[in-house]
């Protein structure tokens, strides 16, 4: 799926950032598939409401995670769709 890999290379950038603290990122096709029902709903607009959406929804919970000191270093954050496919966990 295209979309999919659009979602991953977006994804990827967020994983790039946090590589900068030594954390690493996964996030299971789920999460992904997740990310493409609530962000992706136009073909004209391209990847960014995905990028946006990522921005907004992972990018600032990962924050007020990294602020609160609740990850550490050499850790790996795992992003997959909750029960029910209705939220990222």
């Amino acid at each position: 799926m295209k979309l999919r890999k659009v979602a991953r290379l977006k994804m990827q950038y967020v994983a790039s950032r946090l590589a900068e603290r030594v954390i690493a990122l996964a996030a299971s096709d789920a999460a992904l598939d997740y990310v493409l029902s609530q962000s992706y709903d136009y073909p004209t607009c391209g990847a960014w409401p995905i990028r946006g959406w990522l921005e907004m929804r992972v990018v600032k919970e990962l924050s007020k995670i990294l602020i609160r000191e609740e990850i550490d270093k050499n850790s790996t954050v795992s992003i997959n769709a909750a029960a029910g496919g209705k939220w990222l966990s």
